[in-house]
């Protein structure tokens, strides 16, 4: 709902805006075994996993967290897509295997081309993207 209040339209319609996006994310950090994000009119998100959409309410704990930052991050690449914006983002990456932050990591710098991301952590699987690191 708060992304629909920034993107100026129903919560439906800001997650079938991004769901491109976060379905792409799904499938890097699932490693494809969680292949499309999906929302319906009623901005119910579901999953296709092995061939079949799930509720993504009925997945388990692990796999609603990487829904749920799938859609985090697709959220935020829309919001830089349109220049001049910054964006920060928590450290939430730090349950995944190390595959997966790596792969978190090229996601943020391809997302912070048009504008700028700030995300500050110590776990050195983001060091190796990152354009400036302290």
């Amino acid at each position: 709902e708060r992304a629909a209040a920034e993107l100026g339209g129903s919560p439906a319609a800001a997650g079938r805006t991004v769901a491109q996006k976060a379905s792409q994310a799904l499938l890097g950090l699932s490693f494809q075994r969680l292949q499309a994000v999906v929302v319906d009119d009623r901005a119910n998100v579901q999953v296709q996993s092995g061939g079949r959409a799930v509720a993504a309410s009925t997945l388990p704990a692990a796999d609603k967290d990487l829904v749920y930052l799938a859609l985090k991050l697709a959220f935020a690449e829309h919001a830089l897509a349109g220049g001049n914006a910054l964006a920060v983002v928590e450290d939430a990456f730090g349950g995944l295997s190390d595959g997966a932050r790596r792969f978190a990591a090229r996601l943020l710098k391809q997302i912070a081309k048009p504008g700028q991301l700030l995300h500050a952590t110590s776990d050195p699987s983001f060091r190796e993207a990152a354009d400036h690191s302290a």
